[in-house]
């Protein structure tokens, strides 16, 4: 071997190549080492002898496959229904927007911790139209707890899927800070899964509510090892000025350039569809800015939905926090609460009834 910080010479190149990454060949020692035993593994590898490859893409130039995808966005915006979409489509065999067609159907492997499989997934993927044969989900017998990137080897070899969706990731850390480094032992354990699967795992994630944050992507729950690791990363929004009309931003790609947004459309039927591909970004959507006016435009919606639900009397909390969760509106109606002088009164039992100001 060269002294440390000089160039190799064409001998010892040459020497170097004669590695096969497993152990084989000529070993290679430097003029003050011993000589090493011939079937240890060497701990190297030279850069010329490693065969280049190409990423191969799931959903073209959006989603790789053998890599991590990252969704992000706000609870009732729809990350959890887009990757509903994307699995029963592409479990007929069909196309992904803007991608070409699928050779064959393909298997989808689905880890949701928030929605119920039996009712809510499993209808959600009847309306879109799905092959419920080529969807798997976990048993629903295993615990949660049990659930991670070791689990999810040994399931996808029982399984092999084209796509892996987790729902949200936060909910497979199993007790782990999201906010400090060590979470990235977490997610990374998830890449070599991936590669050795040759699956495309989509993890979906929840955006804090970026008090002076200036770029969109900094808005991600977590630390920064959730924007880190993932190769693709979308981010979705509402649009503050049409209420139905929400987009798919492409805000990282590190195997080629970004793609456009896509807009889509969830109907109040629960039936979905996609529109077109638009010029707007993630900043534009997510910014400050933007964030101000989708919490007033949240207020606005939490306080229709406490006059209606109040407007025949007190309610139990419990019963407006359900209802309210199905809206997207959980942590509104909280913030709701003291500005619309809605009263709280304990009863028999324990629980809270809310009421309006006027009774």
């Amino acid at each position: 071997m060269g002294v440390a910080g000089l160039p190799l010479s064409e001998e010892q190149i040459a020497e170097l190549r004669q590695y096969d990454g497993n152990g084989a060949g000529k070993t290679v020692q430097s003029r003050t080492q011993t000589p090493n035993d011939p079937k240890k593994k060497p701990l190297f590898e030279v850069m010329s002898t490693i065969e280049e490859e190409e990423i191969d893409c799931f959903w073209a130039g959006r989603v790789p496959r053998g890599k991590v995808t990252l969704f992000a966005g706000e609870s009732e915006v729809g990350k959890s229904t887009v990757t509903s979409k994307i699995a029963a489509t592409v479990s007929c065999g069909n196309a992904l927007p803007f991608d070409k067609e699928p050779e064959a159907p393909l298997g989808c492997l689905l880890l949701s911790a928030e929605e119920g499989v039996a009712d809510v997934v499993k209808k959600r993927l009847r309306t879109f139209g799905a092959d419920q044969d080529m969807i798997f989900v976990p048993h629903r017998d295993i615990p949660l707890s049990r659930i991670d990137a070791n689990f999810l080897d040994q399931i996808l070899t029982q399984c092999p899927s084209a796509l892996t969706i987790i729902d949200p990731i936060t909910s497979y850390v199993h007790g782990q800070n999201i906010t400090r480094p060590e979470i990235r032992n977490v997610i990374m354990s998830y890449v070599p899964v991936a590669e050795k699967h040759k699956t495309a795992i989509v993890m979906t994630a929840h955006l804090n509510r970026g008090t002076g944050v200036e770029k969109a992507l900094d808005r991600i729950l977590g630390s920064s090892e959730f924007r880190n690791i993932p190769r693709s990363i979308f981010l979705f929004a509402l649009d503050s000025q049409n209420r139905e009309r929400r987009l798919m931003t492409h805000c990282k790609c590190s195997f080629g350039p970004k793609q456009p947004t896509l807009e889509f459309f969830i109907e109040k039927d629960g039936n979905f569809r996609w529109g077109n591909q638009t010029m707007e970004t993630a900043d534009e959507l997510l910014g400050p800015e933007q964030s101000r006016q989708r919490e007033h435009v949240q207020m606005d919606r939490a306080k229709e939905f406490l006059e209606k639900m109040l407007s025949n009397g007190a309610v139990s909390s419990v019963v407006l926090e359900q209802e309210a969760d199905k809206l997207g509106l959980k942590r509104a109606i909280w913030r709701a609460k003291p500005e619309m002088g809605i009263r709280a009164r304990k009863a028999a039992g324990g629980r809270f009834f809310w009421s309006l100001p006027t009774e």
